[in-house]
């Protein structure tokens, strides 16, 4: 999930994933810390299995590949987008949408 209401950005030359960004950041959660970690690692899992799930249930509403994979410098609308191929976001990429739309 995206909160948009900090003033955050991601940067940087790579695909980013949750354990990219956790990776970059120094900040490291292990099963093993004390507790409420492991029930959070719990959670944090269990809520990535869903919106997989739910990710790959969705039907592809903005085309296969768009910009033969380079997004950077687009502006995303609300939707599905599908790509056989890396994604590469050499710039920022803006997503237009409110709280409740999907990307």
């Amino acid at each position: 999930r995206v909160d948009d209401s900090k003033s955050d950005s991601l940067q940087g030359d790579k695909s980013v994933g949750v354990f990219d960004v956790l990776a970059d950041s120094g900040f490291c959660l292990r099963a093993t810390d004390h507790t409420p970690t492991p029930a959070i690692l719990t959670t944090a899992v269990s809520d990535m299995e869903t919106a997989y799930t739910s990710a790959s249930q969705r039907i592809n509403t903005q085309g296969y590949n768009l910009g033969d994979g380079n997004i950077g410098g687009m502006t995303l609308a609300p939707g599905v987008y599908t790509f056989g191929t890396d994604i590469n976001i050499n710039s920022d990429i803006t997503f237009s949408g409110g709280a409740d739309n999907v990307f």
